[in-house]
């Protein structure tokens, strides 16, 4: 299969990024060009943003200059694509998504009344794409020119499949720190970043870790053999396999937000689906550029959602086997909401900290039904 056969829909979750579009597109196009890849779509699921978020999606991708030179039959002109666009626009549900192609550009807007949450607005954007590779990819991001040539190569010479996600390298927005490797994950309830915070020119030597790591990729040809097979991958920027996605469920949208990728990587984990790393994918990501502005979000996001893991995914055994360390990292959820809730606020009113406690760990109990009903259907079907 050529790169001019590959296909992917690009899905972008959106909430007041318009500042970071620009970059996040132009670095897709560019790449996508350079790869010759010729058959994808770019879906933009806005989750009710106030600022011209949608404006200026829609001003980059028609004029940009053309990706491929081709032309897709029946494909409307800019000045009747800008027309329908503002004319559907008007009048359309929220849940009905804008589709439109400009020569080699296929396009959709997905626009939500309100703030659905990342996990929910990627499921949209999965279940509205055309094609069966679906790329996540954070509006603060940007990747390397040749990223697409290096991901489009390990799925195209891939004859495993079980190889289900492919992740690149993601480095700190200056290009000097590492971000992501790929996930480890601890029965704990705690997942972390390989080689996060590591600098780059320090970095562990890709062949030594290659020969070290006891799940060596030997499906992909020797083109490829940098890369090698990890836990599971965050949802910064990955590929998967969209038939996959929608087999296991895609991401749980009581998540709301952060951890949605761990729980998806640990259900295909236990599916023994695996992840392939590909080290010379490298993006770039500034990271945190939506819930900076959120308060202790974050915080709550992650005391609530690691119980959702565990509750969903574990079984009694691996519960009762490490009850210990399960309840010192909840202990630690707990100690950061509170340290970063008082950090915030300074306590300037004496309900903020209970309110937050009350809330978020109110939301575990009210959704206990919801997630043992999950979990029954999840433990059905483990294989590890």
């Amino acid at each position: 299969m050529k790169n001019q056969d590959f296909s992917v829909s690009i899905i972008i979750p959106n909430l007041n990024g318009a500042k970071f579009l620009p970059n996040c597109l132009n670095s897709l196009l560019s790449s996508l060009k350079l790869a010759k890849i010729k058959n994808f779509e770019i879906i933009l699921v806005d989750n009710a943003s106030t600022d011209n978020s949608i404006q200026t999606f829609e001003t980059i991708i028609t004029n940009t200059p053309s990706v491929i030179p081709s032309e897709v039959e029946g494909s409307l002109s800019l000045s009747q694509n800008s027309r329908k666009a503002r004319n559907l626009n008007k009048s359309r549900d929220s849940s009905i998504p804008l589709r439109s192609t400009r020569n080699d550009i296929s396009y959709q807007i997905i626009q939500n009344s309100s703030n659905f949450g990342f996990a929910k607005a990627v499921n949209q954007g999965i279940l509205k794409a055309k094609y069966n590779h679906v790329i996540i990819c954070n509006n603060d991001l940007t990747i390397d020119k040749n990223w697409f040539k290096h991901i489009s190569l390990a799925i195209r010479t891939n004859k495993n499949p079980k190889i289900v996600t492919f992740f690149g390298t993601v480095l700190n927005k200056n290009g000097t720190k590492i971000e992501s490797r790929g996930l480890k994950f601890f029965i704990s309830g705690k997942a972390l970043n390989i080689d996060n915070g590591k600098p780059v020119i320090l970095s562990a030597n890709e062949e030594s870790r290659r020969n070290q790591s006891q799940q060596k990729d030997s499906s992909t040809s020797s083109q490829n053999d940098a890369s090698y097979f990890v836990w599971g991958s965050s949802a910064s920027i990955v590929c998967y396999h969209k038939a996959t996605l929608l087999k296991i469920g895609m991401f749980d949208p009581d998540f709301f937000a952060y951890e949605e990728d761990v729980d998806l990587a640990l259900r295909l984990h236990n599916l023994k689906y695996k992840t392939l790393f590909i080290p010379q994918a490298i993006s770039y990501h500034i990271g945190g550029a939506t819930s900076s502005k959120m308060g202790n979000f974050r915080n709550r996001m992650d005391a609530k959602n690691w119980f959702y893991i565990i509750i969903k995914n574990y079984s009694k055994k691996e519960i009762l086997n490490n009850l210990f360390p399960i309840i010192i990292e909840r202990l630690r959820n707990l100690s950061g909401l509170i340290k970063q809730t008082i950090k915030i606020y300074k306590l300037k009113s004496v309900y903020i900290l209970p309110t937050s406690l009350i809330t978020t760990y109110g939301q575990i109990i009210l959704n206990l039904p919801k997630m043992l009903k999950k979990r029954k259907n999840i433990l059905k079907y483990k294989q590890v």
